[in-house]
């Protein structure tokens, strides 16, 4: 389960500005049940806005 992005998108796009998701994807646990407490359908599902740590990024892979 998750967000899958294109890498040419992610570079255009994502790298500065960020992107959003529901924050079901980070809630569910193992067995994907969400604790009431974190979202359920009375409070809702939110979104969460989603920055990367630009200072992790780390180039490990060969040209092409």
């Amino acid at each position: 389960m998750g967000k899958k992005i294109d890498g040419q998108f992610f570079s255009d796009e994502i790298h500065e500005k960020g992107t959003h998701a529901c924050n079901y994807l980070l809630a569910c646990d193992l067995v994907q049940d969400v604790p009431n407490e974190v979202a359920n359908w009375s409070s809702g599902y939110g979104d969460y806005h989603l920055l990367g740590d630009n200072s992790s990024i780390r180039k490990h892979w060969l040209d092409g």
